[in-house]
């Protein structure tokens, strides 16, 4: 009789070394693809699965901030209350057909959430006024009847709000119970500056701090300033 031919197979070594070489040519593409989103993020700063990046969180927050400037016929002065600040919150008076609107912009530097009350004071309290300020955000508030809240950034270390008079000059002192306080009718520049993070340092995706300082933005309705 002649001879049966063998089928061709792969031995049992053999297929324990192509297991072996695929599962790490596996690891190492899984490993790439790991390292390349992680870089993604701290590179563009991508807070969430869908969140925007603080690039174009914090051009769109110049850009809203420089149009309302802009537009302003005055800002309202009165000395805010804690935990208000002049350096984290400014309320610009805008024209609005025969009237006026206040924008309130208003950084939450605490740790907590604090809330809008309807008498504009802001703390920690909710009250059913349905502003929140998340901790660490910087929100525009149109105060009209209902408010109409917009959180512009997300993810921020710091923002100060900066003032200056018509030659350029800072005013550091806002309380008018201080001795050399003259008055906050002289405001005629603001700038904004902050700085933001995101990601965590948990799962490598921490990113490295944004900054953004906005130009002095001139009040060009200063005429009107009440």
């Amino acid at each position: 009789m002649p001879p049966l031919k063998s089928a061709a197979a792969f031995t049992l070594v053999e297929v324990i070394i192509g297991m072996t070489l695929s599962l790490m040519i596996m690891g190492g593409v899984l490993s790439a693809y790991t390292f390349l989103g992680r870089s993604f993020a701290r590179s563009f700063g991508v807070s969430g699965g869908n969140g925007a990046s603080l690039e174009s969180q914090g051009r769109s927050t110049l850009a809203y901030f420089s149009q309302d400037v802009q537009t302003a016929s005055g800002l309202v002065t009165t000395a805010p209350t804690a935990p208000d600040t002049f350096p984290n919150t400014v309320k610009l008076i805008l024209p609005s057909g025969a009237g006026a609107k206040t924008i309130l912009y208003y950084y939450n530097s605490a740790t907590t959430d604090r809330y809008l009350h309807a008498d504009d004071a802001i703390d920690s309290i909710f009250d059913g006024s349905g502003v929140e300020f998340k901790s660490g955000t910087l929100t525009r508030v149109i105060m009209s009847t209902p408010r109409v809240a917009q959180t512009l950034h997300r993810s921020l270390l710091s923002c100060n709000f900066s003032y200056y008079d018509s030659t350029g000059k800072p005013y550091t002192v806002f309380d008018p119970l201080a001795s050399n306080f003259s008055s906050l009718s002289g405001i005629k520049q603001i700038a904004v500056e902050f700085s933001s993070q995101a990601g965590s340092s948990n799962n490598g995706t921490l990113t490295q701090v944004y900054r953004v300082m906005s130009p002095r933005v001139i009040l060009l309705n200063k005429q009107l300033l009440r």
